[in-house]
């Protein structure tokens, strides 16, 4: 239930813009000139000989909300923490089924975790015994969360759609029983975050005053 296409992918990387573009244009790839001329600081943008697209972003993964990477690649592999990998599908204003689905998917693969940080021993989530963030780490999403009000709206409510889509897909019971449960124990962990200031008193507005930004779909 969960293959499906993929013709692009999205890197982040702390290193020099300039080596970053270097190194992928060394691979073959095309990169989008005028776009990297003005955005280069912050965003590339590359096509392969085949159409497949790749979208670079330095240090921020900056969409409908800003994520810093600074001190959170994982020292080794080519994915970025499950934490952060689900913070980019969830930050997602207009979700689509697309993204509900790559949630549903890190969740039925991940265990939550409450690691505050990659080096921690290990924490023991409902028998479930994680070594620092192998898995999902509610710790620091509910972090984030509980500094901005905004993120922890969109969050909770993508999250709320992805337990809606699974019901919809065809898992199983226990896959979608298991997707639940861990999906809960998250957002019941973001929930009983302690908030700061700043979020109380944005968290009076609501939805009255916009809580995201605007991401223009952009063509290489």
């Amino acid at each position: 239930p969960f293959e499906r296409s993929c013709s692009d992918a999205d890197c982040i990387v702390t290193a020099d813009p300039g080596k970053v573009q270097a190194f992928i244009r060394g691979q073959g790839w095309i990169p989008e000139d005028e776009f990297n001329l003005y955005n280069g600081d912050r965003r590339l943008l590359f096509v392969s000989p085949g159409g497949n697209k790749l979208d670079v972003f330095i240090n921020v993964f900056s969409m409908c909300h800003d994520f810093d990477f600074t001190g959170r690649i994982p020292p080794l592999g080519y994915a970025v923490y499950p934490a952060d990998l689900v913070l980019t599908k969830l930050q997602i204003h207009e979700v689509n089924d697309k993204d509900l689905q790559d949630v549903a998917c890190v969740f039925l693969d991940h265990p939550v975790c409450d690691g505050p940080d990659p080096s921690s021993k290990g924490e023991v989530i409902k028998g479930e015994v994680i070594k620092g963030e192998a898995g999902i780490n509610a710790g620091y999403i509910a972090g984030l969360c509980a500094a901005d009000w905004g993120l922890q709206h969109s969050l909770v409510t993508n999250l709320e759609k992805t337990i809606a889509w699974t019901d919809r897909a065809s898992l199983g019971s226990a896959g979608s029983a298991l997707i639940h449960e861990r999906i809960s124990t998250l957002v019941a962990r973001i929930h009983g975050q302690r908030k700061s200031i700043a979020w109380r008193s944005r968290a009076v507005l609501g939805t009255r005053l916009k809580w995201y930004r605007d991401v223009e779909e952009v063509d290489g």
